[in-house]
């Protein structure tokens, strides 16, 4: 039973135990009055396709439940970070079933599952604006919170017991989230959208998923020898298989009826380049546990390489482990508890 019906039977409860009619309650708030319930849907359908540059959805709790990936991974999320980040936010990303990032061409937005309140959450934010937050708020378990963080644009969406949001460079991507939580966004979301709909539905239960919809302009239309220039959208996802091997899966939706062999013979070249590249060897793209096996579809080009997980998780630290906390931009830790089941923004 909602919280709000509760409010609404609790006098009819108080009088059949025999207790004193409580007192008249005060009038309503306007939003009080009117609290339909919230959406409630994936992460990934808050997100409007319409200005979508790139998507990463990483489903926590099951790569959480795979010991050998967990332990691989503490090399790029050691636990004292995770509990700094956890002091500072408010929001432990051990407890998230599920996160995404989203990029736009103004601003990104992080989302997470979480099922609190998120008061801690909302208290360590406002914390954060030295101006002071500006509160928006249509419907009890709904808020927004924007202000400045470091001269840069910002805002908190909060959909206590469901999600929390941080918006960077863009809040009205904040707004758009708490518009979908309401119902009164109609536009298309992401999954939905003309280009990231063309991906095949295979795509789209991987634990670690990117998502990049087409069509692929100026520098982008030339890469893999013109590839990407004749893709809808690409993809490219992570699956453990085995307790020491990652299968990576790279997508490109498209129409290849016409040159099937040609975007073969490309995609193949491609991997080759990149495992020779500094970043390939150091991520060991060059010693895969298999060669690559590159397919065409009518409508895809697929490629599949099992990669060996220590080596790609210890290139990974290497390349990117400095920029990744800098980028979660933790502060200074707060002392306060945060609150149990919590996730991240």
């Amino acid at each position: 039973m909602s919280r709000w019906r509760w409010v609404a039977i609790a006098p009819l409860v108080l009088l059949a135990c025999g207790g004193k009619p409580p007192p008249q309650p005060r009038d309503a708030t306007p939003h009080e009055a009117v609290a339909p319930p919230l959406e409630t849907r994936p992460l990934q359908d808050y997100i409007p396709a319409a200005g979508l540059r790139w998507l990463v959805v990483a489903q926590l709790a099951e790569i959480g439940r795979m010991p050998s990936v967990r332990d691989s991974l503490s090399r790029l999320f050691p636990d004292d970070r995770l509990d700094a980040y956890t002091a500072a936010t408010g929001l432990d990303l051990r407890r998230a079933e599920e996160a995404l990032v989203a990029g736009f061409d103004y601003g990104t937005v992080y989302l997470a599952e979480t099922s609190t309140a998120n008061a801690r959450v909302e208290e360590l934010f406002r914390n954060r604006l030295p101006a002071g937050a500006v509160e928006h708020q249509v419907h009890p378990d709904l808020v927004v919170l924007s202000g400045m963080i470091r001269e840069t644009p910002a805002a908190l969406v909060s959909e206590r017991g469901h999600l929390v949001g941080v918006a960077f460079g863009d809040p009205t991507l904040a707004r758009i989230v708490e518009a979908y939580a309401l119902g009164r966004l109609e536009s298309v979301t992401a999954m939905r959208g003309a280009a990231l709909a063309t991906l095949p539905a295979r795509v789209h239960d991987a634990p670690v998923r990117f998502y990049a919809p087409g069509p692929f302009q100026g520098e982008w239309s030339k890469g893999g020898g013109g590839l990407l220039g004749a893709a809808t959208a690409a993809a490219v996802c992570a699956r453990p298989i085995r307790f020491d091997v990652v299968r990576i899966e790279a997508t490109l939706a498209g129409d290849w009826s016409s040159d099937g062999e040609r975007a073969r013979s490309l995609g193949i070249q491609i991997y080759n380049d990149l495992a020779a590249s500094p970043l390939g060897r150091l991520l060991a793209l060059d010693d895969p546990v298999d060669p690559p096996i590159v397919t065409v579809s009518p409508n895809n080009v697929d490629l599949t390489v099992d990669l060996k997980l220590a080596p790609l998780v210890g290139g990974l630290h290497a390349a990117v482990s400095a920029d990744l906390w800098e980028l979660l931009d933790i502060g200074e830790a707060a002392p306060a508890t945060p609150e149990k089941g919590s996730a991240s923004h």
